[in-house]
């Protein structure tokens, strides 16, 4: 590579200590936020003697001396971007003069400043690159979409580099296709657009590394296969000749370290150079120059193209950086939004800060209704004293998991909920505020409340059965003896009162035996077809002659046509007539017992609801009325059996059986039979 070897220059001495500082052919390049260095590149860190994490959280003012630092201030403060002679202050106290200039930019979504500083020593065409640097930082800026920014920057470096065709290649999946170009011909832009090798089924070649095979010289300097020692590779591993054809008579595959497609110099392009775009070991693309006239690089070209690629490769790793974070953002919002749970954060005073679309419907708030309230807005006044001591523990802990409580709806209802709470913190460690997960409980502890209630049953069950058959022998016997006794005929009337009490008090006794004994076997159902109106209309017709028909008065609302449903009518009986005399006797000084039965398509279910304007159910008492033997009457009035037995009979044929109730003003019992019962009938 003759014209090459010519153009190599000789750079004078410089007072750069190390050898590694000598490389001050890239700009160096810093992001900062106010005058604090939040990002550079490796120019940067080199050119101060720094690693490249050391530079990062270090004040601009600190790497200039004294003299420079207050002319630096000055800049900043007035956001001026004429470029400022500086000397720039290395880690181990040497000195070296530089240009510094810098940009207002918004990358990230709030005003940052680029900077850029150059050491100045053996390098020509300042001023030239200068403007190409500040126009470049300049579309950065101003560009909001990727495509308008690569549009803009291949023509500027086209006019800038008086090349005849400029590329632009970036990562794209697995492959780095022409992103922009200028100059080149439709065919070259067709047929050279990919550089990942694929097999005969069109799938990617792997290299021996598993990542996919890049071809030509492109591929070298994306992938960073280079070697340094070679005249047509630069240190930082960029590919330049100022005579394809030269190279390629002179060199072999081995030499150039890939297989070459040569395309270049069969349409004629005699100087090509490819600058990578690439921070630290991340690939974005290249920088391709190319043109059918010799000669038209040299060194200092070369690295004032790759300056300009360095400036690039920021930008869009800053754009990548901030279109993940909003794709990531985007996502997260999606997740959230589409939960069931209820998702919000707050400040550090448990004001609610964001609100999910799961909040409402679970709670009934719409995001206005509660942002900026107090999360105490979402409890009762007595659970949200214990969730106020819980969030006062979040300091301590971190965060508090699984932490059942009830929460209150828009509409007042009181619902059994699960929180998760995790404390957010800012970039110094304190509180930022809460993050919350609140999970409806109802059904799980509906489930749980139901196995648990089948467990005691069924214990109870065992027990009961087993008491009850002890208990039936010697109750037999004292009946069969006393009713023997009591056909004596010379009795005493004294005696004969004793043997009837006796023989009422043991009758009594084995009926309650029997209750247990159905309690405890639960003999199945034997389901036939059953027209629910006339089961009831029989039902009312044997609870009628069992009551004073004077004090309590019996209304019916029982639809005509209801579904035909497979029912074993002895077991629906037996639950209809203990629901009727339970409302009977809760009306002590008379009243109104209303039975009604209607379809409900919405429930597919056919209800049957018993109502009384009684004496009403503390709420202490109904969540216990459907336990076995508990019961509110008094001793010997009741065996506190026949709402247990009625609920398990209603369970046994896949349906419910519920109660309201208000102290004072009555109780409505209401039995829900699915319809999944009905069977079809002809009329």
């Amino acid at each position: 590579m003759s014209d090459q070897a010519a153009t190599k220059p000789h750079l004078a001495p410089s007072p750069v200590p190390t050898k590694k500082q000598a490389k001050v052919i890239s700009d160096g390049i810093a992001l900062l936020d106010g005058s604090t260095i939040i990002a550079a590149n490796e120019a940067f860190a080199d050119m101060f003697g720094y690693q490249d994490a050391e530079v990062i959280g270090l004040e601009l003012g600190d790497l200039v001396t004294p003299e420079s630092r207050e002319l630096l201030n000055q800049m900043l403060l007035e956001e001026d971007d004429t470029p400022l002679p500086v000397t720039g202050l290395r880690k181990d106290g040497s000195e070296f003069p530089g240009h510094l200039h810098a940009v207002m930019t918004a990358l990230s979504g709030k005003s940052e400043r680029v900077i850029a500083i150059r050491y100045i020593t053996g390098f020509i065409d300042l001023e030239k690159e200068r403007d190409a640097t500040i126009e470049l930082l300049r579309l950065i800026h101003t560009s909001s979409d990727l495509h308008e920014l690569m549009a803009e920057t291949t023509s500027m470096l086209r006019r800038w580099s008086d090349c005849e065709a400029v590329g632009i290649r970036l990562r794209h999946g697995y492959d780095y296709p022409y992103f922009e170009t200028r100059g080149f011909p439709e065919e070259h832009i067709l047929l050279e657009d990919n550089l990942c090798a694929v097999d005969a089924q069109g799938e990617p070649i792997l290299d021996s590394d598993g990542n996919p095979l890049l071809e030509c010289m492109c591929g070298n300097v994306i992938c960073g296969r280079y070697d340094p020692n070679k005249s047509f590779f630069t240190e930082s591993g960029s590919f330049w000749t100022n005579c394809t054809t030269d190279l390629l008579a002179t060199t072999t595959d081995k030499d150039r370290m890939v297989r070459t497609r040569n395309r270049c110099n069969g349409e004629g392009y005699e100087s090509v150079a490819l600058i990578p775009l690439r921070v630290g070991d991340q690939p974005f693309g290249l920088l391709q120059f190319n043109d059918k006239r010799k000669g038209r690089f040299t060194p200092e070209l070369i690295d004032q193209l790759q300056r300009l690629g360095n400036s690039l490769a920021m930008a869009l790793a800053q754009r990548e950086a901030v279109m993940a974070l909003q794709e990531s953002e985007e996502k997260y919002r999606s997740l959230v939004e589409s939960a069931k749970e209820t998702i919000l954060t707050t400040d550090p005073k448990g004001r609610v800060a964001s609100w999910n679309s799961g909040g409402q419907a679970m709670l009934g708030y719409a995001a206005e209704d509660v942002l900026g309230k107090s999360l105490a807005v979402l409890f009762p006044d007595n659970a949200w004293s214990e969730e106020f001591q819980l969030i006062q523990m979040m300091d301590q802990a971190g965060q508090v998991k699984s932490h059942e409580s009830v929460a209150l709806s828009r509409e007042g209802m009181r619902i059994p909920v699960e929180l998760s709470i995790s404390t957010i913190r800012n970039e110094r460690g304190g509180v930022a505020g809460y993050s919350a997960i609140i999970r409806d409980i109802t059904e799980r502890k509906q489930a749980h409340e139901q196995v648990a209630r089948a467990a005691k049953l069924s214990a109870l069950g065992h027990m009961a059965g087993g008491i009850a058959h002890e208990i039936s022998s010697p109750i037999s016997t004292i009946l069969l003896h006393t009713q023997f006794l009591l056909k004596e005929k010379d009795l005493d009337d004294s005696l004969r009162q004793d043997l009837e009490r006796i023989e009422g008090a043991a009758t009594r006794t084995r009926e309650i035996v029997n209750h247990v004994l159905a309690f405890a076997r639960k003999a199945p159902a034997k389901p036939q077809p059953c027209d629910v109106e006339h089961l009831l209309e029989s039902c009312l017709r044997q609870f009628s002659n069992e009551i004073d028909q004077a004090q309590v008065t019996i209304e019916r609302n029982i639809e005509t046509a209801l579904p035909i449903l497979l029912l074993d009518d002895v077991q629906i009986q037996q639950v209809v007539l203990n629901l009727l005399r339970n409302a009977a006797q809760a009306m002590p000084e008379g009243g109104v017992l209303t039975i009604s039965a209607r379809a409900h398509p919405e429930e597919d279910a056919v209800l049957i609801q018993v109502t009384d304007t009684g004496v009403g159910i503390p709420p202490e008492h109904r969540k216990n009325i459907f336990d076995p033997f508990f019961t509110t009457k008094e001793i010997g009035e009741g065996t506190g059996l026949g709402l247990s037995l009625s609920y398990g009979l209603v369970e046994a044929h896949g349906g419910t059986i519920e109660v309201e109730s208000e102290v004072g003003a009555g109780s409505t019992f209401t039995i829900t039979l699915p319809l999944t019962l009905a069977v079809e009938h002809s009329a």
